[in-house]
């Protein structure tokens, strides 16, 4: 909630502020699963935990690319919408990862933070606004 009402109420500073600490969270996530990897000792958990480990680096790369997004965005840059779509795309595969049968009370979809992260990287684009006349015309001067 942070993130947004800085996005949409914040000056340039808050916003990027927020960006910031957006991607410093999503790089947390992403490494998660590689320092949880690297202490496994059991190799019964590592291979019961491994969609779930796949699933939190994927939704973490997703958040990643959405922080990169609105960063583009927020600086008028038209390369946002190739991180929003590549962040789509990830979200997808995260959500399309399958608990291991009877390895878990349940069985389908891994779900991490659900309803939550899905919802923000889906709303993502919309949040910043990209000026495309504004961002063809400073490619244009550079």
């Amino acid at each position: 909630d942070g993130v947004r009402e800085a996005l949409a109420g914040g000056d340039a500073t808050a916003r990027r502020s927020a960006i910031a600490d957006l991607t410093a969270r999503a790089d947390e996530i992403t490494n998660a699963p590689d320092i949880i990897r690297s202490g496994m000792v059991d190799p019964g958990f590592a291979a019961q935990s491994r969609p779930w480990l796949d699933a939190m680096q994927r939704w973490g790369r997703a958040l990643q690319l959405t922080a990169a997004g609105l960063d583009a965005a927020d600086h008028g840059s038209s390369a946002a919408a190739r991180y929003f779509a590549d962040a789509k795309r990830l979200a997808a595969e995260a959500a399309a990862i399958q608990s291991i049968p009877g390895a878990t009370r349940f069985d389908g979809p891994i779900k991490i933070a659900d309803g939550v992260l899905d919802t923000f990287v889906a709303d993502a684009p919309t949040l910043i606004a990209v000026d495309r006349a504004s961002s063809a015309s400073t490619a244009a001067e550079r």
